[in-house]
């Protein structure tokens, strides 16, 4: 057999890899950030990140940022990116399949379930499906670990039977702006832009720059600043704001206070450690 040929970085995200008992956002490491420094600089290798726990809207911003970091530098080298978050469904019965999905991008990703792609299916070029019996790579009646597996999907000469699917079967995002991601820092990622309730966001954003609104999020209301950046923010105050197309909301650090307060103070803290996949809404 040849030797597989695997892209120059890879990313497995699963909730097999142990590490922590439960992700934690601000204890997880910052997928995102990770992701950006290896496609920007080109780095190689691969990396492994526990998920158990995370919501899967954390998966989809994760694919998401992927696409439009690789369209930002088309130069950088190939990535695959594994998502593993399917727990079986009953008894010796496994979940979801897993899917290949190749992009015009220099990406390919692997992953159940299949809605991890929902914020980018306009973006899949081919949607490829290994069945979970007879599929040539482990026994579909017996394994309880095919995640141990399905990697090999990443290489293009894997050599498997897959089967072509319409890319119309990919689940479409819910219709709200919802909280895609938490970084390191606690700050609040509202992606997936193309969402009209988002679109109308970043609309207010534009006109209604600087001024003070009722924001809430999940069931915590906060008194946010809209503005353009952080530059003439109070320390401790809450802004929101667009970047690279998506929603964002942080809060001020003040220059003395240590990494604990600017975590106490943080976004995630001052809206009650909302959870991903939480609305984001204007009261006023």
């Amino acid at each position: 057999m040849s030797k597989l040929e695997y892209p120059n970085r890879i990313f497995s995200l699963s909730d097999c890899h142990g590490g922590r008992a439960v992700w934690n956002p601000l204890e997880s490491p910052d997928v995102a950030a990770r992701l950006a420094e290896a496609i920007r600089s080109d780095l190689q290798g691969v990396q492994h990140f526990d998920t158990f726990g995370a919501p899967g809207g954390f998966n989809q911003h994760v694919v998401a940022e992927a696409v439009r970091l690789h369209r930002q530098n088309p130069d950088s080298g190939r990535t695959g990116l594994f998502i593993n978050s399917a727990a079986r469904m009953e008894a010796n019965n496994n979940g979801q399949p897993f899917f290949r999905a190749d992009f015009v991008e220099n990406l390919v990703v692997v992953a159940t379930p299949l809605s991890v792609l929902s914020g980018v299916r306009d973006s899949v070029r081919k949607l490829l499906e290994l069945p979970n019996e007879n599929n040539g790579l482990y026994d579909g009646e017996r394994e309880q670990h095919r995640s141990s597996y399905t990697p090999r999907l990443l290489a293009e000469n894997h050599g498997l039977p897959l089967k072509e699917a319409d890319t119309s079967c990919i689940p479409e995002l819910p219709a709200s702006c919802k909280l895609a991601y938490i970084d390191r820092f606690g700050n609040l990622v509202f992606s997936e832009a193309g969402a009209p309730e988002a679109q109308s966001i970043l609309a207010r954003i534009a006109k209604d720059g600087d001024r003070a609104v009722q924001l809430r999020i999940g069931d915590v209301v906060q008194t946010t600043t809209i503005g353009q950046s952080l530059s003439g923010a109070e320390p401790g105050s809450l802004v929101i704001y667009e970047n690279d197309g998506g929603v964002e909301i942080v809060s001020k650090w003040d220059k003395d206070w240590t990494i604990q307060q600017r975590l106490d103070n943080s976004a995630y803290e001052q809206f009650g450690e909302p959870t991903i996949g939480a609305s984001c809404v204007f009261e006023n």
